[in-house]
């Protein structure tokens, strides 16, 4: 019983602490994707685990984004808790990234059912959601804030194979170092 409570008592510290980390506004700017993916990953990892649903985050995510902290963990906080809620059974939830010159590209996959066509059509739209006990207002404010920072998101894709959302970050450029004149 002791045992319990200590890992119940850590859980909740965990995840207050991952909660405070993607909602203060002041966070680190640029900041790590895989840093803000392993605390949005947080919030939900009890969760995840006693469903069996796999979490990875690929080593492509250990680049530098030019977005707050907080909006790149409130991103992807979302979307773990969408593929969470949208796989039944054992499943499987990655974290990947590409990047160019001037973006990273982040995809976050999951082995969840294919999204039917009138709900893809509402994805983005204040207020619309097809899930029990849910208001709308994830993905609107998801996009809203990227947008606001410079980035996007989309649905790259949804089928039998599964369900892919990239999060388009701007990529922090290199300083110079020019000689003073």
């Amino acid at each position: 019983m002791l045992e319990t409570l200590i890992n119940t008592t850590e859980h909740g510290r965990e995840l207050a602490e991952a909660f405070g980390n993607v909602t203060r506004l002041e966070g680190p700017w640029p900041c790590i994707l895989r840093e803000t993916a392993e605390e949005a990953y947080k919030l939900y990892r009890l969760n995840l685990e006693g469903r069996e649903i796999d979490f990875t985050i690929d080593p492509a995510t250990e680049i530098e984004i030019d977005v707050p902290f907080f909006v790149s963990g409130f991103a992807l906080a979302n979307l773990i808790g969408n593929a969470r809620d949208a796989i039944w059974g054992r499943g499987w939830i990655k974290v990947d990234a590409e990047h160019t010159d001037e973006f990273v590209d982040c995809h976050v996959t999951n082995s969840g059912p294919e999204i039917p066509p009138y709900i893809k059509e509402t994805l983005f739209k204040f207020g619309e959601s097809f899930k029990v006990g849910h208001n709308g207002w994830g993905l609107y404010f998801v996009r809203g804030t990227l947008e606001d920072h410079g980035g996007k998101i989309w649905l790259a894709y949804s089928d039998h194979t599964g369900t892919r959302f990239t999060i388009r970050f701007p990529k922090k450029r290199p300083t110079r170092n020019l000689p003073v004149n």
